[in-house]
């Protein structure tokens, strides 16, 4: 991601592109790195590749959404567990 950064820098939409490929395939689920590669692809023209990144980057901030919300229930369940009085 830190060379897609560099080369967001000097306008390189192929290297962004590139690198951010190579980084999706390492760890598909971070949702930044194809939203990047949307601006990439939408800069290169590819309009097709722009749009499916950014549906995945939609789904992958939704799912990541509705696990925080998970989260923030499982820790406020715990919290009221804690502190309920033992009968």
């Amino acid at each position: 991601f830190q060379i897609a950064k560099v080369c967001r820098t000097r306008e390189d939409w192929n290297g962004v592109a590139e690198a951010l490929e190579k980084a999706i395939a390492i760890n598909p689920w971070l949702s930044q790195y194809h939203y990047v590669l949307g601006i990439a692809y939408r800069k290169l023209g590819k309009i097709r590749e722009s749009e499916q990144a950014l549906q995945t980057f939609g789904k992958l901030q939704k799912e990541h959404a509705e696990l925080e919300r998970q989260r923030r229930e499982a820790r406020r369940a715990e919290s009221g567990l804690e502190l309920r009085p033992l009968e």
